[in-house]
């Protein structure tokens, strides 16, 4: 992952880039954006570089969690999370 920090920040939110790309609802299959709900609406200033990285962490662990598929990046990841998680993993695991 990179992490980069626009001028603003801690105005601004990070950006937050998934290098190599992987198979995932949050992960843009095409620029490898990470789609995390706290870097796009619920930004504070006072959120530290830890609070971001527990939240890719949470999103990476439990994909599913907080209505993937209703707000994906990636709509195929999580349509296949949601209808069929076992070829989602195989998925995931083919795209590492």
């Amino acid at each position: 992952f990179t992490i980069s920090f626009p001028p603003t920040y801690p105005w601004e939110s990070p950006r937050i880039t998934c290098l190599p790309r992987v198979f995932h609802p949050n992960v843009d299959r095409d620029s490898g954006a990470v789609c995390l709900s706290i870097l796009r609406l619920g930004w504070s200033p006072s959120f530290s570089l830890r609070v971001i990285l527990l939240g890719l962490r949470l999103i990476l662990d439990e994909p599913g969690e907080g209505g993937a598929a209703d707000d994906a990046l990636n709509q195929e990841a999580a349509i296949m999370l949601q209808r069929d998680p076992q070829g989602y993993s195989k998925a995931v695991r083919e795209s590492i």
